[in-house]
């Protein structure tokens, strides 16, 4: 018989640069079978006498049902994790699947790099049922020592009991201490500034490393949290979903004020993170124009570190001074009109004065 297999998210999400762990199983253990195994990136079912398709993100549409294809991973087991068989879990990935699609891949100069670094990481599931340990999970890990990074296919590997333990664990029987980086491919979900801390201490594999804070760590957590990063690029990647754990009064009038100091503090230094929230917390609509100028001015400190020689500019740099510099060039890349940021600001002070000054002033 033959096997296709079809990975979803590679298709759908092409700049997601991970691959899919259960495909990459699926292949060893039907190969060990003597069975015919063709990774594709397209979906063609009709010409296999088995396709399986494995995608964890969602999608706007899916994919029409066939006869002959069984579809897996989180988009369609209900947001959870739903293991294969243990003889399939067991088997280490077959990584060599993905070799056939990076034509498919080089869409930009990035993607080749993608390709080899996924090529070259140790790809390990933790959990079975997203909560514990997989007591045998080092059945899945390959016999070679030629591994860059380990890469965690985990569903919020904070969940996990253990997982930090286990992950040190990996790190130094598995990969030489040079090489010992870490990347997810679901950002690790963080209640408290405390439970930061091991996080930002793991060596951070580039734009692999996800994590995600669901509130506004105070301000007086900073310094202690960026001496204690491994890398400046951990607090880079670390995204704050600033309307959880709040109610919608307290977020206007007090946490939208310490966001505003934290970001300009990391600001200062040359430090930013990305910032989400839900559109529907916010009553008066308003408000979602005031997050978007937050979001534009911690995302202009990124743009401007890149280009090394204007990041001193940013200690000095206020949210005036930076939208007042804005060209019209600026303006259509921010979609927004110099009118609607004027209103915005006059929003602003009526609403939450303090806020207001803050615009004005820096954090140095």
């Amino acid at each position: 018989m033959s096997y296709g297999l079809y990975d979803g998210d590679l298709k759908l999400y092409p700049s997601v640069p991970v691959f899919n762990l259960e495909l990459m199983k699926l292949a060893t253990y039907y190969k060990r079978k003597r069975e015919i195994v063709n990774f594709t990136p397209r979906f063609i079912p009709e010409r296999y006498s088995h396709f399986l398709v494995r995608q964890d993100y969602p999608a706007q549409k899916y994919l029409p049902y066939r006869k002959n294809v069984t579809y897996g991973g989180r988009a369609y087991d209900g947001w959870k994790y739903k293991p294969l068989p243990i003889e399939v879990e067991s088997c280490p990935p077959d990584i060599s699947i993905y070799n056939l699609v990076d034509k498919y891949m080089w869409r930009t100069q990035e993607e080749p790099k993608t390709l080899i670094t996924m090529q070259n990481a140790l790809h390990v599931r933790l959990s079975l049922d997203e909560e514990n340990l997989w007591q045998n999970l080092k059945r899945q890990i390959p016999t070679d020592r030629t591994h860059n990074m380990l890469m965690l296919h985990d569903f919020d590997l904070a969940r996990i009991n253990g997982s930090l333990e286990m992950i040190h664990e990996l790190l130094n029987e598995f990969l030489i201490p040079i090489r010992q980086r870490v990347g997810m491919k679901f950002p690790v979900q963080i209640e408290s500034e405390s439970q930061l801390i091991p996080w930002y201490q793991l060596l951070p594999s580039g734009k692999y490393y996800s994590i995600q804070y669901n509130g506004i760590p105070q301000l007086e957590w900073w310094p202690e949290l960026i001496s204690k990063a491994s890398a400046p690029s951990v607090i880079k990647q670390t995204t704050l979903n600033v309307t959880a754990n709040t109610i919608y009064e307290q977020f206007i009038t007090q946490d939208i004020v310490c966001l505003m100091r934290t970001i300009a503090t990391l600001r200062s230094q040359a430090l930013n993170f990305s910032l989400i929230y839900d559109d529907n917390f916010f009553h008066d609509k308003r408000w979602l124009q005031v997050m978007k100028l937050l979001n534009l001015y911690t995302d202009h400190c990124r743009a401007v570190v890149e280009h090394r020689s204007s990041a001193k500019k940013l200690a000095y740099d206020t949210m005036y001074s930076f939208l007042a510099r804005a060209s019209e060039k600026d303006y259509k890349s921010f979609n927004l009109t110099k009118q609607e940021v004027i209103e915005t600001f006059q929003f602003v002070r009526e609403h939450n004065y303090e806020l207001f000054t803050l615009f004005y002033e820096n954090e140095r």
